[in-house]
């Protein structure tokens, strides 16, 4: 099916991919790519956890525990756009978590893998902005060039925000001269 605006094309890139593997059902392929990513995403956390100087042991009950709760299980075994979005978030905290072990401040260069991941964040699903923002505000005063971070970010954004602005300039020439909300996230 295609899904709603904005269309999720980072998402669907990768979808495509797991409907070419020589197995299953193409239902089942697709949903194998929400597993395989909220696997990886478990694996991050725990490098994350890690980082930040939390004991094995208790981090991989931490992920154990949050990788068997409800909502993150559900959202594991269906085709959703969910288990990108976590995984993404998740990489982007275990490299937050080294960027830490590092000595301040970051060059432009380390923290650039950071900032593609955030902007392929922003660019796969704009509520990644809730925890980013806050992300980029802490890593500031450790960033040697933070306005470059900022670009780099707003590079992998740029998709999206095309996006958006079709929607709205879409709305502005309508004759009732409001945005569709149905059509917009």
């Amino acid at each position: 099916d295609i899904p709603h605006p904005p269309g999720y094309p980072l998402y669907n890139l990768l979808a495509h991919a797991f409907t070419r593997l020589p197995f299953g059902t193409l239902a089942a392929r697709v949903n194998l790519l929400s597993a395989v990513l909220s696997a990886l995403t478990c694996a991050a956390l725990f490098f994350a956890f890690c980082g930040f100087g939390v004991p094995r042991a208790l981090a991989f009950a931490g992920v154990a525990l949050f990788a068997v709760s409800d909502q993150f299980w559900d959202l594991s075994v269906v085709a959703e756009v969910y288990g990108l979005e976590a995984r993404l978030i998740a990489v982007a905290l275990a490299l937050i978590a080294r960027a830490e072990e590092s000595k301040p401040p970051m060059t432009a260069r380390g923290a650039l893998p950071l900032a593609v991941v955030m902007g392929a964040a922003l660019f796969h699903r704009p509520t990644a902005l809730f925890f980013l923002a806050g992300w980029v505000v802490l890593l500031w005063p450790r960033l040697e060039r933070p306005w470059l971070f900022l670009v780099s970010m707003g590079i992998g954004a740029l998709p999206y925000l095309q996006t958006a602005w079709v929607f709205f300039t879409r709305a502005w020439g309508a004759a009732h001269r409001s945005i569709n909300y149905s059509d917009f996230p």
